[in-house]
């Protein structure tokens, strides 16, 4: 493809369409890389400099989604433009003109990453941020000044990722480029939420790694954490068996204070919590290589399971009161609330008939497998009523027989 001025950001979309930002024409090319090397065509702008929804003022830094959505660095108007598929006015994401106030000064790069979340190259306040659906975070280059230290940059230009998470920074007055290093137990939305493309598939056939030689013939709830470390809880022994993902080997055995275990969930932290079922009605946590538990939540009926949200706001699914209650662990009053249901079965959409698996995404809408109505609902972040996802009542028909968990995956894919 020739272009008729610099591409101060180039990027290939997922059907072999090249992206060139052209800075000082102010405006965004685009040409089949399948096709006559000639022809191109505009993506965004006119080529004139302006801050109207169609037209641009410096562009650079340019990232198209799997939907071919476009985003770009608009820095002469400090701010970032979504260009939807086929549209050619843009919506205003980032900087100027956002629904979030909070300011960019000429921004030379963006990319999104799998949860909605925009890392923005913010050139003249020397500093990388997270832009996203949970508000706004500088993670790089956040004292507000440029240097030369490992933690500042000097009016930055790009940046990328690779396949660990790791950041990639061109720090341009600096002569430089800084790798920031993904901290894996800095994700905590990511437990039990793992990022999967969507022709992911398994073997069919499975491998047994833990028998009944080992846990008996009573284990009720499963969890596996960050490190494929697995916990069961085992009423046979009253005690929670942790265990290796790779050979099922006992690594541990938590006996202290457990009665008639139930359900579990284990934080990336290693704080584990522990309904105890029909013997004493509490939802309990042990610390990290801790002994001793603290109770952090009085329930009247046993916890089919648990779920910890990133607020750090408990989850407790009461099959046979046909609701789930809530609390938060900071205050350790024991007081919960109802999330989802009112105690009475029934198939309204307001309530559950024996819901027992429960997951909480990151941004705190509640998916409940709801047993007793044969589907998967999903309570929106503050809503009673839910809607059908899967199952009895959903746009696709697929039917379930007594569904007893859920989980999702980062891009959305149940």
């Amino acid at each position: 493809m020739y272009v008729a001025d610099v591409c101060a950001g180039l990027f290939i979309d997922n059907n072999n369409t090249l992206y060139c930002s052209q800075w000082t024409n102010n405006v965004i090319v685009k040409g089949s890389l399948d096709k006559d090397a000639n022809a191109s065509m505009i993506a965004a702008g006119n080529g004139t400099a302006g801050s109207a929804s169609n037209l641009l003022s410096s562009p650079i830094g340019i990232f198209v989604d799997i939907n071919f959505n476009l985003y770009v660095a608009d820095a002469g108007n400090n701010r970032i433009q979504l260009f939807q598929f086929g549209q050619l006015n843009a919506i205003t994401v980032a900087g100027d003109g956002a629904s979030i106030n909070f300011a960019l000064d000429y921004p030379t790069g963006v990319v999104l990453d799998a949860d909605n979340y925009l890392f923005i190259v913010d050139q003249n306040n020397n500093r990388i941020i997270r832009w996203g659906p949970n508000g706004v975070r500088c993670l790089f280059g956040c004292s507000h000044q440029s240097g030369l230290g490992s933690d500042e940059l000097r009016l930055p230009w790009g940046l990328a990722f690779d396949s660990y998470g790791n950041v990639f920074v061109t720090d341009w007055r600096n002569g430089r480029i800084q790798k920031f290093s993904f901290i894996n137990k800095s994700c905590a939305p990511s437990i039990n939420q793992p990022k999967l493309c969507a022709s992911a598939s398994w073997d069919t056939y499975g491998v047994t790694v833990v028998d009944n030689s080992t846990i008996g013939s009573s284990d009720f709830d499963i969890f596996i954490d960050n490190n494929n470390t697995v916990y069961v809880t085992d009423q046979n022994t009253n005690s929670i068996l942790v265990l290796s993902e790779r050979n099922g080997s006992s690594i541990a055995k938590i006996f202290n204070n457990i009665s008639f275990p139930n359900s579990i969930f284990v934080t990336i932290d290693g704080d584990i919590y522990v309904n105890h079922g029909y013997s004493n009605g509490q939802v309990d946590k042990w610390s990290f290589n801790m002994k001793n538990s603290i109770t952090v939540l009085l329930v009247d009926e046993p916890c089919s399971r648990l779920f910890l949200d990133i607020n750090n706001t408990v989850y407790c699914s009461q099959k046979n009161y046909h609701l789930i209650n809530k609390c938060s662990i900071d205050d350790y009053g024991n007081t919960s609330v109802i999330a989802a249901g009112n105690g009475t079965a029934g198939s309204a959409s307001n309530l559950l008939s024996s819901p027992i698996g429960i997951f909480v995404d990151i941004n705190f809408n509640l998916y409940v497998a709801d047993a007793g109505n044969n589907r998967i609902q999903l309570f929106q972040f503050g809503q009673l009523n839910a809607i059908t996802v899967a199952g009895d009542g959903a746009s696709i028909n697929f039917a379930l027989d007594y569904p007893t968990t859920p989980a999702r995956s980062n891009l959305g894919t149940n």
